[in-house]
């Protein structure tokens, strides 16, 4: 019994590492983006935010956001992250390090057109606006939803290990507090999740955690009072530990991780408009 235990483990072990290799030798350098998916750049104002979304999202979510503040006057590009808004298998073949290159491309882009430009990231795109600003200048940070400590982080620690070790892919799942059909069946996102890349997402919040101190922007904070995922205490770390001095954190009530598809989280909308235009 226990031989046919280790057979079958070793057997996914190799399954795994046939299926990993012929999947980095696929070229996606053409692989089309999903409807929806697209970057987008509304030229306006001398004043830039560029959205960084999450970890297997895309640009879809700051669509919303985007077309408010644009009527506000505000320049607002969203860039798609590397990997992100084609397919699962293509993001297994990148890593932080090129999902940092799309962010600096992106603002190297914006800072052109702009006189003062802001960086806005929600959950893992908040942990990269974070890393960006405390390396690059620029006049303002928004965190949303963005984590230091994730919800049952322990039990994640202990079976992701093993998951990884069988499996290249791992189906989502995600609490919706009640989020509307029709805005999950709008959103483009990746249904599985890269087991491999989760890892990178890792690298990319550890390293936004370490540099904090080195933020000296101005930094409006938000988060769901509702958040499934990230700890609660994430919000109190960033605010002290940033290095800015102007520091401002907005809990948005009882609405999805993500606030900005959420239709009653668009009411932060203003806390949003009203940080760039004091700025």
């Amino acid at each position: 019994m226990i031989e046919y235990i280790i057979a079958m483990f070793v057997f996914l072990y190799v399954y795994r590492g046939v299926r990993f290799f012929i999947i980095r030798r696929k070229d996606f350098s053409n692989e089309k983006i999903l409807p929806g998916a697209e970057p987008f750049y509304h030229k306006r104002g001398k004043t830039g935010i560029l959205f960084i979304h999450g970890f297997t999202s895309s640009c879809y979510d700051y669509i919303d956001l985007g077309n408010y503040l644009a009527k506000k006057g505000v320049s607002c590009k969203a860039v798609l992250l590397d990997g992100h808004g084609t397919s699962p298998e293509h993001l297994l073949t990148t890593t932080e390090k090129d999902w940092k290159k799309s962010v600096i491309n992106a603002m190297n882009d914006l800072k052109k057109d702009v006189n003062k430009v802001v960086i806005c990231g929600d959950s893992m795109g908040g942990s990269l606006a974070l890393w960006y600003a405390a390396n690059h200048k620029v006049d303002g940070v928004i965190s949303i939803g963005t984590p230091i400590f994730v919800k049952k982080e322990k039990l994640y620690k202990a079976v992701f290990p093993i998951l990884k070790l069988f499996k290249i892919y791992q189906k989502k799942w995600y609490h919706t507090l009640n989020l509307d059909p029709e805005t999950v069946a709008k959103r483009v996102t990746y249904k599985h999740i890269p087991l491999k890349s989760v890892v990178d997402a890792g690298k990319i919040v550890k390293e936004a955690k370490r540099s904090l101190r080195k933020i000296k922007a101005p930094i409006l904070i938000m988060q769901s009072t509702a958040d499934w995922g990230v700890g609660e205490g994430s919000v109190d770390y960033i605010y002290r530990k940033a290095g800015s001095l102007v520091k401002k954190i907005v809990w948005v009530k009882d609405v999805y991780h993500v606030i900005m598809v959420d239709k009653r989280g668009k009411a932060s909308f203003k806390h949003i408009y009203d940080f760039i235009r004091d700025l």
